[in-house]
């Protein structure tokens, strides 16, 4: 049998891609225009000799090259086939289709890239993590500030009482007196919490946060016998309110894993000294009992934005910040050395518990 491409597409030489020859089982034949290009290497012969030339049986293979896609026409049996020519990595041209993937060396390569990589970011979002809930736990705190102020505006400028005296106790978290401010708050075992009440970075807390007792509007008798020695009652009116502490990040020493762990509702009264509260000085003597956290200088927790391998023992390291609320509504993330200098043990005296600070002897 013999094929004939008379209906074939007229080939120019302007073509960059040549047509396909076919194959029978008996012979097939091509005819090429005038000047059109032939990549044999007896094209002038071929030229010379007719425009049709008979390929036939005997023949082993007759070669094609497309432009840019290298195609021959080889035997296979009785008949011809096209075969498609690959790209070597020296840039020449073999006789059979390539092969794709990748080498055990490039696998390794990239999987040793990766982790490299990983192991850079890692500390980066770790740290960008701990600086998000740094300032969500700023802002829960500014939230309680303003509506302690909104409340100390609803009654004369005093701030809610803390009383223990009388079971089970009259606080600042309790639902007649923070909870007509912020709405939706759980019942915990003293007072109020969840929501703004939690610190992000407090694991398992139903609350981070204790108020300054100096700035309660009533306490208790014997917390009032240490007036002046110890500290002094204030209310909305006090000079240098963006110095005066108002709430502040305490232990969640309190509760239970399966209830959740609170802050105590108030903190300020232990110590001798602003130094010592501030935990310079060797801090409160004797430690104070913190629950899950074991026996701690002072009630203010520095370690809860910081690293967890900057923790030791119960007794944590003075690193890291904490949030302090000031009586005008700002709140400011402070270390230890920003309250009070750490080689005197004195405080500074930019952050205060009462108005009577600078007048206690350190």
């Amino acid at each position: 049998m013999e094929l004939g491409f008379t209906q074939a597409a007229a080939l120019r030489p302007s073509h960059s891609v040549l047509a396909l020859l076919a194959a029978d089982t008996a012979s097939a034949s091509i005819r090429l225009p005038k000047g059109t290009a032939h990549p044999c290497r007896d094209y002038q012969q071929f030229l010379r000799n007719a425009r049709t030339r008979r390929i036939t049986q005997n023949r082993t293979s007759l070669c094609v090259l497309l432009g840019t896609l290298r195609l021959r026409l080889v035997r296979e049996g009785d008949g011809l086939a096209v075969q498609m020519r690959a790209t070597t990595p020296a840039g020449g041209y073999t006789g059979s289709p390539s092969k794709s993937g990748f080498s055990l060396i490039e696998l390794l390569v990239v999987i040793g890239i990766i982790s490299v990589l990983i192991a850079l970011l890692l500390p980066c979002l770790a740290s960008a993590r701990r600086q998000a809930q740094l300032v969500q736990c700023a802002s829960n705190e500014r939230q309680i500030c303003l509506s302690l102020i909104a409340y100390a505006s609803d009654n004369y400028g005093f701030f809610p009482p803390n009383q223990s005296a009388t079971s089970p106790g009259i606080y600042w978290c309790d639902s007649d007196r923070i909870g007509n401010y912020i709405p939706g708050l759980a019942t915990i075992g003293t007072g109020l919490g969840g929501g703004v009440m939690v610190c992000p970075d407090d694991e398992g807390s139903m609350r981070s946060y204790s108020m300054n007792i100096w700035a309660s509007g009533d306490v208790d008798g014997t917390v009032k016998a240490y007036i002046p020695q110890l500290g002094q009652l204030w209310k909305t009116n006090v000079s240098s309110s963006s110095d005066m502490i108002l709430v502040f990040e305490r232990w969640s020493s309190s509760g239970s894993t399966e209830l959740g762990y609170y802050a105590p509702p108030m903190a300020g009264e232990a110590g001798t000294t602003p130094g010592e509260r501030f935990g310079t000085e060797g801090g409160i003597t004797p430690p104070i009992n913190a629950g899950r956290f074991g026996l701690v200088p002072c009630e203010m927790q520095y370690t809860r934005h910081v690293a967890a391998s900057k923790m030791f023992g119960g007794l944590s390291a003075p690193t890291g910040a904490l949030n302090i609320g000031y009586a005008d509504g700002h709140v400011q993330a402070c270390r230890q050395d920003d309250l009070a200098n750490l080689s005197t043990g004195h405080a500074i005296g930019s952050t205060m518990w009462s108005p009577s600070d600078p007048s206690i002897p350190q």
